[in-house]
């Protein structure tokens, strides 16, 4: 690390310190993040699945990403949908050869963050019993994202 970037280190350190402040309540920078509705409680939408691609995470510049097969720069979410039908017009759209019977349609709680609605991430997705298919694109050296 360079003289510079302790620096700007301290900056960001010294005003994220000053944020916390107005949170003396809280134990840890940690709560202040941690979603406040329970998973058994927030609405639903629906991932997709597949045995040997995993949880349909996105699409790049009209290919789409699976966990299993993704590169490790990939967002961990995965985009739902608002219902089944939806989640398999979508399958019927990608090429003539999927076939939506191929696919799992999994109900998940969705994200608890503002503007992340639509998605589910690691923890959404592993009450629904997807770890098994979770891949690269959810842990990070190791170690999984949320732990």
């Amino acid at each position: 690390m360079n003289e510079f970037s302790q620096v700007i280190d301290m900056e960001v350190l010294s005003e994220f310190e000053g944020f916390l402040d107005g949170f003396d309540a809280l134990d840890s920078a940690e709560e202040i993040f941690r979603p406040t509705t329970p998973l058994a409680e927030r609405p639903r939408r629906i991932a997709i699945t597949h045995p040997r691609l995993g949880i349909y995470i996105g699409s790049s510049c009209g290919t789409r990403l699976w966990s299993l097969n993704a590169p490790d720069w990939c967002p961990p979410l995965a985009v739902t949908f608002s219902d089944e039908d939806d989640a398999r017009d979508f399958v019927a759209a990608g090429t003539t050869e999927n076939d939506p019977d191929e696919y799992g349609y999994i109900s998940v709680p969705t994200s608890d963050e503002e503007y992340l609605e639509h998605f589910a991430g690691r923890e959404e997705l592993a009450f629904a019993g997807l770890e098994p298919l979770f891949g690269p694109v959810f842990e990070i050296e190791g170690l999984a994202r949320t732990q």
